[in-house]
């Protein structure tokens, strides 16, 4: 039974890697076709930030 559970473990994780690799040429490639990043990838920086503790 311990088997079975540490391979399905195993299988998530290679499922896991296997989604961020393509991921990663996914953005690649746009870099070399546009020069951006794709939206879905891109990170959205919010023009007003709060203020931290004791400004």
């Amino acid at each position: 039974m311990a088997k079975m559970e540490t391979q399905g473990f195993q299988y998530k994780l290679w499922n896991r890697d296997l989604a961020a690799c393509l991921n990663m040429i996914s953005i690649i490639l746009n870099l070399r076709n546009t020069g951006q990043i794709p939206e879905r990838f891109a990170r959205h920086v919010h023009s007003k930030r709060r203020p931290r503790m004791g400004e």
